[in-house]
């Protein structure tokens, strides 16, 4: 999983999560996943004042749970996600070009990085030919 984030006051995010999910239970057309995954990433926080930068270099974990029904040609998915940045190296920059460094220092060493959310999925079945098919996914 590949995610770029933007936001107001110069916030900037770049991710990437390998993934393995697994089926948890299955009955007919109806199953349960669960997946964990691992990966690296960076975020970039700039000041609305003009105050500072804030740019950290992480590693998330991500685990997911989701309910997915399926038809022949379709699947629909629902599920929770959580994820926790374990923080690399994380660097306030002031607004003098002064970069302080967040090992040790309580002004940036305490900061925690996580999320929860939910998902909703729909899966497609093209026939690329005979017996090819490709899924594509609108998250």
């Amino acid at each position: 999983q590949a995610t770029l984030g933007f936001g107001t006051a110069g916030f900037g995010q770049q991710e990437f999560v390998l993934s393995y999910e697994s089926v948890l239970r299955r009955e007919n057309d109806f199953q349960v996943v669960a997946g964990l995954g691992l990966g690296v990433g960076h975020e970039r926080f700039n000041s609305e004042d003009g105050n500072g930068t804030l740019s950290v270099s992480y590693y998330p974990i991500r685990g997911d749970v989701a309910a997915l029904l399926r038809d022949k040609t379709r699947a629909y998915e629902l599920g929770a996600w959580g994820t926790y940045h374990i923080a690399g190296s994380q660097t306030y920059t002031d607004p003098k070009g002064n970069e302080i460094d967040g090992k040790g220092n309580s002004v940036v060493a305490g900061a925690l990085y996580f999320g929860i959310g939910l998902e909703a999925t729909v899966w497609f079945a093209v026939e690329v030919e005979r017996y090819l098919y490709c899924n594509v996914l609108a998250s």
